[in-house]
């Protein structure tokens, strides 16, 4: 555990002379969070204060503005108010200023002065507790060990020339108050997976910042979160090597888990799914729906088979029916031919009784009129 400390110190000037005593010791231990003043020995104090020439008792104490409890996150302010009797606060005679103290092992962490703050009369001082600042000081248990903050007034007394009084001495408070210091927010998550896995073995990671931990612990539910199927801690080993878990997937569904990080100040919880697909390792489950194309196209659809036989059939049809065309479209036999007319090898205007050639159609007819009694 770690002890913060501030001190104040005021001054009594006695007789024009001034004679500052030694601080006292950095780490005294003092019952309560506000403290009683310390000083001189009895012959020269009453009622925990130093007695000058006048008889007037001078005293010393801290009080903070907050109480803090056993875990304290930071950064934190405190403030403590200081009250002193008997002598004036001013930059002369008051010193102020905290320090952090392993509660363990009494080793001096951090010290934070106030002292160029001390003004005439100011009675309340304010520190910034931040891990910027107690990580660069000295102690390597500071984030496993409670610490004691004390915050030190000292009032310093004068050389006093009354024989029966003797010399003035410093006078001392202490507000000590002991805590664990929390430097970063409990945090926990789910690395791995990180979506979803398939049937057959998983392995789970978790991150977390913790201190004062207890325990991290996996938990996997069955889909309907009746009953747990897993249950086993995922706290590191060391601070650079996580731990690994593997789960066994058993068959396709949504799996409810639960990462969770308990430490002496508080618990915090990852929930999620883990969806279990059949791509994974260990059984496989087969789709047995299968399709059978019983077209006379494979791999095309029915629908554009169809259309395909009735363009064929369309191109067939034509092409019969431009073959009839065809056909129909062939002459017919020529009648014999006429005495007068002449066949395919009679030339043109020959008479075809006597083989007599004209000049023209018209000759032809008149001689098979007149010649041969024709027409």
């Amino acid at each position: 555990m770690f002890v913060v400390t501030l001190v104040a110190v005021a001054m009594l000037p006695i007789g024009g002379l001034a004679h500052a005593a030694p601080a006292a010791p950095i780490g005294a231990q003092f019952a309560g969070p506000a403290a009683k003043s310390s000083g001189p020995s009895p012959a020269s104090q009453a009622s925990h204060g130093a007695v000058n020439p006048a008889n007037v008792t001078t005293t010393a104490s801290v009080a903070y503005n907050i109480a803090l409890g056993n875990y304290t996150y930071l950064p934190t302010t405190l403030i403590a108010t200081i009250t002193v009797t008997g002598a004036s606060i001013n930059t002369t005679t008051t010193s102020v200023w905290m320090s952090i103290t392993d509660a363990v092992n009494s080793q001096l962490c951090s010290t934070i002065s106030e002292n160029k703050t001390v003004t005439n009369g100011n009675t309340n001082y304010t520190f910034l507790l931040s891990p910027v600042l107690l990580l660069a000081g000295t102690c390597p248990g500071i984030q496993t060990d409670p610490v004691t903050i004390s915050t030190n007034v000292t009032v310093l007394g004068g050389l006093w020339n009354t024989p029966t009084v003797g010399n003035g001495t410093n006078v001392t408070a202490f507000g000590n108050v002991t805590t664990a210091l929390i430097f970063s927010p409990l945090s926990v998550k789910l690395l791995s997976p990180s979506g979803s896995v398939g049937i057959g073995n998983a392995t789970f990671i978790a991150a977390y910042t913790a201190q004062y931990l207890s325990s991290v612990q996996l938990l996997i539910w069955n889909p309907a979160k009746t009953s747990i199927l897993e249950n086993t801690s995922l706290i590191w080993p060391s601070a650079t090597t996580p731990a690994a878990v593997t789960w066994f997937a058993p068959a396709v569904g949504s799996y409810p888990y639960s990462v969770t990080a308990k430490t002496a100040y508080g618990t915090y919880a990852d929930n999620g799914n883990i969806t279990v697909l059949p791509n994974g390792g260990g059984t496989v489950y087969l789709n047995n729906s299968n399709f059978k194309n019983a077209t006379l196209f494979p791999g095309v659809s029915g629908a554009v088979a169809g259309t395909i036989l009735l363009l064929v059939g369309l191109i067939i049809g034509m092409l019969v029916a431009l073959a009839v065309a065809s056909l129909m479209r062939q002459p017919t036999p020529a009648p014999a031919a006429q005495p007068w007319q002449g066949t395919s090898a009679t030339p043109a205007n020959t008479c075809s009784v006597c083989g007599k050639s004209f000049g023209s159609a018209d000759e032809l007819a008149a001689h098979a009129k007149s010649e041969h009694g024709m027409g």
